[in-house]
């Protein structure tokens, strides 16, 4: 349980307890801190890699080896998806809904799309724009999970975690 007055902890008891928890509900205020934190750890992350790569002489931007925005992404995958899914729980949702907006990236990673090399300035600008509307419907259900309201009483996920007294 995670104490009211402590906003980081949330993101704490996401990633020490509920590291791959898919089971259960999660309250607005709970995803909402834990956004608001991973986002901005995930932003101080990348600027140390920047300046890092900057001081190594890795100016041109074409660094692909391991840096921690890359350890930090890969290590907090799990416990995003699993608190994006409780959320879905608490509002009465599947948790494989979270699947919906990425499914547009499934194209991006495709090797054909890269094949013809950046040449072409036309695929390069169709990419871009995919990877922009993918990212837009990813921020849309970010709002929508922010903001819409716990369903009242208890589901099929478990009971409501406000009207439990419970706050995690």
């Amino acid at each position: 349980m995670v104490k009211e007055h402590f906003i980081m902890g949330h993101f704490m008891d996401a990633i020490v307890h509920h590291y791959a928890d898919y089971r259960g509900r999660a309250t607005r205020r709970e995803f909402c801190f834990f956004i608001l934190f991973y986002f901005a750890i995930y932003i101080v992350i990348i600027m140390m890699d920047i300046f890092v790569l900057t001081g190594l002489g890795e100016t041109d931007g074409g660094h692909s080896g391991i840096t921690l925005a890359k350890i930090y992404w890969w290590a907090t995958l799990l416990p995003a998806t699993a608190i994006s899914a409780r959320r879905l729980h608490d509002m009465g949702q599947s948790g494989w809904m979270q699947l919906a907006y990425m499914i547009p990236l499934l194209g991006l990673t495709s090797p054909a799309q890269f094949d013809k090399g950046v040449g072409h300035l036309d695929s390069f600008l169709l990419v871009l724009l995919a990877l922009f509307f993918a990212c837009m419907l990813g921020a849309t259900v970010l709002v929508m999970l922010a903001v819409t309201d716990s369903q009242k009483g208890s589901n099929r996920y478990g009971p409501n975690p406000k009207e439990s007294g419970e706050v995690a």
